[in-house]
């Protein structure tokens, strides 16, 4: 007979008081009005969301240990660590690791969760991006994670933001991960559920939106009614602001979502290849290395500063 695995055997175990706070977080702060707002906890012990996988990211630190920077002598900053889902494998991977949380509800949390894991080459603490100088860093990173963060921050201040999050990034290799909703994909995933609307400029989504009642009741901040709505970027627009923040180093951005290339995106992908699918891979990984369509399709990118040789 065989024994079936349990995918969250990591969060399964975790003390009864990190399991305590876990729920009061995501039911009465940020995810208020949310699907995980109105649940109960056995409810959500039973259906856990996918984030808390033991395997949630594998394929992502992967990549990037073989073919961006070796995670086992680097030093990360993960920036918006929320419930610490992805901090704990980091640390286990690390060398150093420092996350931060403008939240101190979700410090908290996190600490808890490292301590339950004894994971205790860690620091967790409560810091705001905007308090970040560009030209006064002391110290940089070989890899920074800035996960579901930017879409948060008002548009006419993501530039700016941007720029001090790129400035903690070392100029020899280092990187910086970025996960958010993309402006050009066809469908908006995050907030409505529907074709095309985030294209639109805010002032005509948003009053779309409230007069529709478009939003998607397991995301926050669109639910409940009114929409807030983010504000996405454009995957090229990221890439055009690494360049104009890179001063003497040069910017490589990753070919399909953290892929560094059509090639190695190819080799993961076609593993599990059948039907059409088998035809759709080396089409796409053709018209990839021609058009980086990233750009237009994908969640996640990597932007790596190089000095030049």
């Amino acid at each position: 007979m065989t024994v079936k695995k349990d995918r969250y055997s990591n969060f399964r175990k975790l003390s009864e008081e990190f399991k305590e706070n876990y729920y009061k977080w995501h039911t009465e702060g940020q995810y208020q009005g949310s699907y995980e707002s109105r649940i109960t906890p056995n409810q959500l012990w039973e259906n856990l969301p996918d984030r808390e996988l033991d395997s949630y990211y594998t394929t992502e630190l992967e990549v990037i240990d073989r073919y961006y920077q070796p995670l086992r002598n680097a030093s990360i900053l993960e920036i918006g660590c929320g419930d610490g889902n992805l901090t704990w494998k980091l640390a286990q991977k690390c060398k150093m690791l420092e996350s931060w949380d403008v939240d101190a509800g979700a410090v908290e949390l996190t600490k808890i969760r490292l301590q339950n894991l004894d994971l205790e080459n860690s620091s967790v603490k409560k810091f705001d991006i905007k308090d970040i100088d560009p030209e006064k860093v002391d110290k940089k990173y070989d890899v920074v994670f800035f996960i579901q963060v930017l879409e948060h921050i008002p548009g006419w201040d993501q530039e700016e933001y941007f720029r001090k999050v790129f400035s903690l990034v070392k100029d020899d290799g280092g990187i910086l991960f970025i996960s958010t909703p993309n402006r050009w994909t066809f469908r908006d995933h995050h907030d409505t559920g529907k074709l095309f609307i985030h294209w639109l400029p805010r002032f005509l989504k948003v009053p779309i939106a409230k007069r529709f009642g478009f939003g998607l009741s397991d995301h926050d901040p669109s639910w409940p009614y009114p929409p807030i709505l983010h504000d996405y970027v454009s995957f090229s627009w990221m890439k055009s602001k690494a360049k104009k923040f890179a001063g003497n180093t040069t910017v490589r951005v990753s070919r399909m979502e953290f892929y560094p290339n059509m090639d190695v995106w190819f080799q993961y992908k076609k593993a599990g290849g059948k039907g059409k699918r088998k035809i759709l891979l080396p089409l796409v990984k053709h018209i990839g290395k021609i058009l980086n369509i990233n750009y237009y399709f994908g969640a996640k990118i990597i932007i790596q500063k190089n000095n030049p040789s």
